[in-house]
């Protein structure tokens, strides 16, 4: 169903797990549901609207489009498809929640004290309390020791935590655990797993396109190696052959396809009729040329002389018309 149109039946057809094998199957079959979304979205004048791609507005179902104001980025609308049953913790929704409030504070031009998205987060958290307690670093992350030696005080925790939201979940800076990303922003962890799996699949891919190349090639030479065996084979007489064999038996080719191209060559010389040298087609090579050698040592000066002139080694003029 790659690159297909659906319609506006066909989207509302489809149920939330299949919206949920969407967005499993990668980021670009993501995009198309998005796109065939936006593409039936009828929109007021001067509104627009744009799909959520990775994690940016919550990250949480299959597609999520922000429908706001041209020029107004105070105001949106959230609309979100249905979904397979995806748990939504608490430090999820702060976090989504901390992103917005800062970024609306920032449209506005309003004035943004230090760690802003860690401050809003726990205050949306805490139900408005602005206080970071040791306890609420605590709670978030399990390695918080300040005690401890070389245990990382607390203003370290909140820097560290406003620039995992910041980032919405791509960077996750010490001291803070490493299940604090995956905490707050789970739907970029399968982001990036994605992204690995498809990594993967790529070099693999490279891979065995590396290893086909390397195959034909493998094989071009092999096939260059018997043409040119063929070709000697057929300047050879049964007086020559056993030099020719002496060194292509040598040159990594199959006996078998010796074999097929010396009982060829072979059927072409008188001598060949009442050798019975047919019968021995299953034997080794090597065998095969010492019976030769033996026969060949029957033959008389006229039949070597007449097995020579057999061979195709003179060059004919050719006439070429006008």
């Amino acid at each position: 169903m790659k690159n297909q149109k659906l319609s506006l039946e066909q989207l509302t057809a489809i149920s939330p797990s299949e919206l949920e094998e969407y967005r499993d199957r990668g980021r670009e079959w993501r995009r198309q549901l998005n796109n065939a979304v936006l593409g039936v979205l009828a929109l007021p004048v001067g509104w627009v609207a744009n799909a959520e791609e990775a994690c940016e507005f919550c990250g949480q179902v299959p597609v999520v489009c922000r429908i706001s104001p041209k020029g107004d980025e105070a105001t949106a609308i959230f609309l979100c498809s249905a979904g397979a049953e995806v748990p939504v913790n608490e430090y999820q929704q702060a976090a989504v929640h901390a992103v917005v409030l800062v970024e609306r504070k920032k449209t506005q031009g309003k004035r943004i004290a230090a760690f802003p998205y860690a401050k809003a987060f726990f205050k949306v958290l805490n139900n408005g309390r602005g206080q970071i307690l040791a306890s609420d670093i605590r709670q978030l992350s399990s390695n918080y020791s300040p005690d401890e030696r070389g245990g990382a005080p607390i203003a370290q925790y909140i820097e560290a935590l406003d620039r995992l939201i910041e980032s919405g979940g791509q960077y996750s800076p010490l001291p803070l655990s490493g299940d604090v990303a995956a905490t707050l922003f789970p739907a970029y962890g399968e982001l990036c797993r994605e992204r690995r799996e498809r990594k993967w699949d790529m070099q693999a891919e490279r891979k065995h396109r590396r290893r086909s190349r390397e195959e034909q090639q493998k094989r071009r030479r092999y096939q260059n190696r018997l043409a040119q065996a063929e070709v000697e084979l057929a300047f050879a007489t049964p007086s020559s052959v056993g030099a020719w064999y002496a060194y292509w038996s040598k040159q990594d080719i199959y006996e078998d396809d010796l074999t097929e191209g010396f009982f060829a060559w072979f059927e072409r010389f008188p001598c060949s009729v009442g050798s019975k040298l047919q019968h021995y087609k299953t034997d080794a090579l090597w065998t095969i040329m010492e019976r030769l050698k033996g026969m060949e040592g029957d033959l008389t000066e006229a039949e070597r002389t007449f097995n020579a002139l057999l061979i195709s080694n003179k060059l004919h003029s050719i006439g070429y018309r006008h």
